[in-house]
Parts: structure tokens; C-alpha cells; sequence
């Protein structure tokens, strides 16, 4: 008999089979989770859930009425990405730990090089734990002795900041937006600035290699 601490995590990705850019956004959980022998992965349509068995759950897109009365009807701890805002609060049940997701983007960038600046670009909408996000950076940046900025618009004054700078999106339109805007102030990719995005847009990838 396997003890249940060593026992595979049954975790369902469900998203609109009828929008498959949609799995772009799942693709880098996807490939995390499929690479650990502590997850047994299953896809299946966001509008056409079989729950059995299932110890958890990533879904993305717009799910049907009675998609929703499903979901809402199970206490299995469910993580929505992209789901319009109405829908997300009434499934929502796992926290986007903001502060945790700051903290591996400021260790990815300083196992590189030692930046000056550190951004955040966070845009005009609030992302789940953008506020954790924020007090994290700014924990960083003052024990690290280095400036600390929150650029909300498209482009922001990043030609102004002391160089090299690090630069976290909270979405890859953003840290596109972000990587044009340090082109369009002659700065160098990456010497002078860095950039990591939230998302895993393949267009916004794509563009940028």
C-alpha cells in the first residue's frame, strides 16, 4: 500500500477546447507539473469537467452556466487563471501568494547579474496579489540598497532609472510594452535592462526572441 504522503496529486487543466491559444497561458504550469513524479495530469474542456478522482485544479477561459454551478458545487481547491472577474470570486479557492511569486522573480534576477533598479509594470487592471507583489520588491530593493520604481503606464520614465535595471511585468503585453519602451531610450536588451513577464503569451514570446 502507498503512503499517502508518497501518493500522486490528481490535478485537472481545463480550458475552451475551442480556443486552444487559451493553452498558452497553461503551458508553463503544464510542463512544471508534468516533469514531477508528485503530479498525475489531465486535461479536459473548461465546459465538460469529470471531477472524479481529482485532487485539484487550474482553469482558464469562460465556463458555461452550468460549467459554474459544477464548480461551485465542489470544495476541490481550484486556481482560475484569466476567468472574468464575476465568475472567478464565486470559485476562487486558493490564493494567489503574491509575496512567493515576487520573491522567485527577485532570486531569477539576481542569480544573473546585480541590478541598480528594480521595476514593477503593473499596468492599469490589479493582478490577484499585486499588492503582496509590491511590498515584496520594495522589501528587496531597500535590503539590497538599489532603487525601487512602479511604472503603471506603457512606457514610464525607464531611461531616468539607474542601470542595469530589472523589470517585472504582472502580463507579457506589458513587458513587451516595457521591452520597446528601453529600445525606444537606447537601452540594451538585456545589458541594460531585463524583463521577465507573467503569462506565457506565445505571441508576446515569439516577438521577442
Amino acid at each position: 500500500m502507498t503512503h499517502e504522503k508518497h501518493r500522486r496529486r490528481n490535478v485537472l487543466i481545463a480550458f475552451p477546447i475551442s480556443r486552444i491559444a487559451r493553452t498558452d497561458k497553461l503551458a508553463g504550469i503544464f510542463h512544471y507539473l508534468s516533469g514531477s513524479d508528485r503530479w498525475q495530469i489531465r486535461m479536459s474542456d473548461v465546459n465538460a469537467l469529470d471531477l472524479d478522482g481529482i485532487d485539484g485544479m487550474i482553469i482558464t477561459g469562460n465556463p458555461s452556466d452550468a460549467a459554474m454551478r459544477q464548480l461551485e458545487s465542489t470544495r476541490i481547491p481550484t486556481v482560475t487563471i484569466a476567468i472574468p472577474c464575476r465568475r472567478r470570486a464565486r470559485i476562487l479557492r486558493v490564493e494567489t501568494d503574491g509575496a512567493a511569486i515576487a520573491r522567485a522573480v527577485c532570486a531569477e534576477f539576481f542569480s544573473r547579474q546585480r541590478y541598480s533598479s528594480l521595476v514593477l509594470v503593473s499596468g492599469r487592471r490589479p493582478f490577484p496579489g499585486s499588492s503582496d507583489v509590491r511590498t515584496e520588491m520594495r522589501r528587496f530593493a531597500r535590503e539590497h540598497r538599489i532603487s525601487f520604481a512602479e511604472l503603471s503606464g506603457r512606457t514610464g520614465p525607464l531611461a531616468d532609472l539607474p542601470r542595469p535595471v530589472a523589470a517585472f511585468a504582472l502580463n507579457d503585453g506589458l513587458a513587451h510594452d516595457t521591452i520597446l519602451a528601453g529600445l525606444a531610450a537606447d537601452m540594451r536588451i538585456p545589458e541594460d535592462l531585463s524583463v521577465i513577464g507573467f503569462g506565457n503569451e506565445s505571441v508576446f514570446c515569439e516577438s521577442v526572441r
